[in-house]
């Protein structure tokens, strides 16, 4: 899997580096230090939980289970200090957040090259495990097909089909071919996530709260209320997921695209 490339040459990169230039590019984060590192922001697009390639979560930076979602191999993953702190961010994970970024891989390096069914899988995994920390989700994991999320990337090379990339996780339902389509779908207990969006290709939107604030739309929305799909009634999935609590967490390019279509919906 070329992350896993990707991942060999940046290992060799931090052992080649001198130490002191990184104490002094990432500085001691103690409360008597006058440190640069960012901290929260409004959008909580600065804390990142880490999985491994298989999708397997394994702590966070040191700033918490939220923001960009980042794929990381496991043995940089502890050289860089890190240790599952789990989830609640009662716990701050022990790598700084700039060394997170620079060593993790996000779902739109990922997807440059088209998406592999082993990152498929590896994505899903993470999606998965996010849904299920959701706070008061109205559903659970097991509404769901098989207990898990599903995802789907269909690529179309209209001028070489033979280049096109079509991966799917978990029996997911393909949405179309264009980047602009819906983020995320259900169709019965099948909640796909459509990774050729750029609602998550685009730099900074494959995060913890754009991803469960969707999961609240479509699975306490379509799948245990069972809110139609369409029309005026639709737009009652859209007000569970901006009243839900990760509303106000989502980045603002997730607000903008689901106030559009919450306002679509009343107007149809």
């Amino acid at each position: 899997m070329k992350a896993k490339l990707i991942a060999i040459v940046l290992l060799l990169q931090f052992f080649s580096c001198d130490v002191e230039p990184l104490k002094e590019s990432f500085p001691d984060q103690s409360s008597d230090s006058k440190s640069t590192m960012p901290i929260y922001n409004s959008n909580n697009i600065n804390l990142n939980p880490i999985y491994d390639y298989q999708g397997n979560f394994m702590g966070t930076d040191n700033q918490g289970f939220e923001g960009e979602v980042l794929f990381m191999d496991k043995n940089i993953f502890r050289i860089l200090g890190g240790y599952n702190n789990g989830t609640d961010n009662s716990k701050k994970g022990g790598i700084p957040h700039q060394v997170a970024l620079h060593y993790g891989l996000k779902l739109h390096e990922l997807a440059k090259d088209g998406i592999s069914q082993s990152e498929s899988d590896m994505i899903n995994n993470a999606i998965t495990h996010i849904v299920g920390q959701t706070k008061s989700p109205g559903f659970r994991l097991d509404d769901l097909h098989n207990g898990q999320t599903s995802t789907n990337y269909s690529w179309l090379d209209n001028a070489n089909p033979a280049n096109s990339v079509f991966t799917s996780s978990n029996e997911g339902e393909r949405l179309g071919f264009n980047k602009d389509e819906i983020p995320v779908s259900v169709n019965g207990n099948k909640m796909t996530f459509n990774l050729i969006s750029t609602m998550w290709t685009s730099k900074g939107q494959f995060t913890v709260n754009n991803i469960q604030n969707a999961s609240i739309h479509e699975g306490q929305g379509h799948i245990v209320n069972h809110v139609p799909g369409t029309g005026k009634e639709h737009a009652k999935a859209y007000e569970m997921q901006m009243s839900h609590s990760t509303w106000s967490g989502t980045t603002k390019e997730w607000k903008a695209k689901v106030t559009e279509g919450y306002l679509q919906q009343l107007r149809d």
